[in-house]
């Protein structure tokens, strides 16, 4: 999925956001940045393996990030969910 499509996509932002998402199958795909901290990601991954929810990381964390502080998600703080993980929900 490009980042023009995610911009469009109806969207949770953050770990806890993203785990209550997946949790209550309301995720369809988790994107990660690649270069986020694998001790902080790992348990998401293993959470969407169970699922059997596809993750993507092909983004930074910044490009991830650019998405939400430039106005396509979350009103555009750049406080919240800081771009490492992303759930496009249902």
């Amino acid at each position: 999925m490009t980042l023009e499509r995610l911009k469009k996509a109806e969207r949770v932002i953050g770990i806890k956001q993203v785990t209550k998402a997946i949790n209550k199958n309301q995720a369809l795909c988790v994107f990660i940045g690649t270069d986020a901290d694998g001790r902080v990601i790992d348990p998401i991954r293993s959470l969407c393996n169970e699922k059997t929810i596809p993750v993507e990381a092909a983004y930074t964390m910044g490009e991830l990030g650019m998405l939400h502080r430039s106005g396509g998600c979350c009103g555009g703080n750049p406080q919240i969910g800081r771009g490492f993980s992303i759930s496009v929900s249902v």
